[in-house]
């Protein structure tokens, strides 16, 4: 290959008296910098869509074939006091939140406030399920030993590793049916069911004996409504994280592709030869250095190139 000799080098100024007219640029900078841009809008919409994918992918097996409530497997419920108490109505979703995630999947779809509540008694006194006003409750109990549920995990199916937290008392309420506190309640025996919408404000759920006697011991399912907007927002949140990564992939191939069609344009009039096209910026002339025919290379040259007084080499 030829060497560009003498003072003009691949990025030095085209002067005139003093003025500068332009300068010499290499157009495998803007290349490369496009071509990152590519590379990183790629990677990001395949990464965005392999998590919007997985965040959608547990629900919709979950909910499939799903038509109302999701309802957790039943799990006992048991004290020795007159009451199980649950302070936090989230209880009531069962294990939703934990199929819908956190963050995002969890601000995409939300959580439902249709829940419901199903239990049995495991005793022959009944069962009575309510739910009214944490401080209602508080008032109604009274004196009375009762339990108060703190913690729990969430699975898909189950609420596991209850823990309680034991309010002493020897007092005995009156029969919760007859009270007018409950927002909602059932009450007898054999299997009972209530269905709320989560309502602002502090919220309990009471568990007791119909008549409202010491030793409660229930089997309860709890779950929240799955409504069709909500599948069809979990299928269209997949589809579209397929084709992110769809795009994505595309995106990423052309890079490629174009680094390895672009692999045979090596070096610079500054280490000696030039193979890579090279054009000169001058005000009112714009050409291009060298010209190149169609499956032909040819090693550069270079030639003195006036214009306006100005002298520069300029690669061809």
């Amino acid at each position: 290959m030829a060497r560009c000799q003498g003072r003009a080098r691949p990025y030095d100024q085209v002067r005139a008296n003093g003025v500068v007219l332009g300068k010499l640029v290499d157009p495998m900078t803007g290349h490369h910098r496009r071509r990152a841009v590519a590379a990183v809008a790629g990677i990001v919409l395949v990464v965005g869509g392999l998590v919007s994918m997985y965040g959608t992918a547990a629900p919709l097996t979950e909910f499939r074939g799903v038509y109302g409530y999701h309802m957790t497997e039943p799990f006992a419920l048991e004290t020795s006091g007159r009451a199980i108490v649950v302070d936090d109505a989230s209880f009531l979703r069962g294990g939703y939140g934990d199929i819908v995630g956190d963050w995002p999947m969890s601000a995409v779809v939300g959580y439902p406030n249709e829940v419901a509540i199903h239990g049995r008694a495991l005793g022959p006194s009944g069962i009575f399920i309510g739910i009214a006003s944490t401080d209602l409750v508080r008032s109604y109990l009274a004196g009375a030993a009762y339990d108060s549920v703190v913690d729990w995990d969430a699975a898909a199916h189950a609420l596991t590793d209850i823990e309680y937290l034991t309010h002493p008392g020897t007092a005995r309420p009156a029969r919760p049916a007859d009270e007018p506190i409950w927002a909602v309640m059932a009450s007898g025996r054999g299997g009972q069911s209530i269905e709320w919408v989560i309502q602002p404000g502090r919220w309990s759920v009471v568990i007791m004996s119909a008549d409202a006697s010491s030793g409660v011991g229930a089997e309860v399912a709890v779950g929240a409504m799955v409504h069709k907007e909500l599948k069809t927002a979990l299928r269209v949140a997949f589809a579209l994280g397929a084709a992110a990564v769809l795009a994505g992939a595309l995106v990423l191939q052309a890079v490629v592709r174009r680094k390895v069609a672009g692999s045979g344009a090596t070096g610079s009039c500054a280490t000696g030869s030039c193979d890579s096209r090279r054009w000169a910026t001058v005000p009112g002339r714009s050409r291009t250095w060298p010209r190149r025919r169609p499956g032909r290379r040819r090693p550069t040259r270079c030639r003195r190139v006036r214009r306006s007084g100005a002298s520069a080499l300029r690669p061809r």
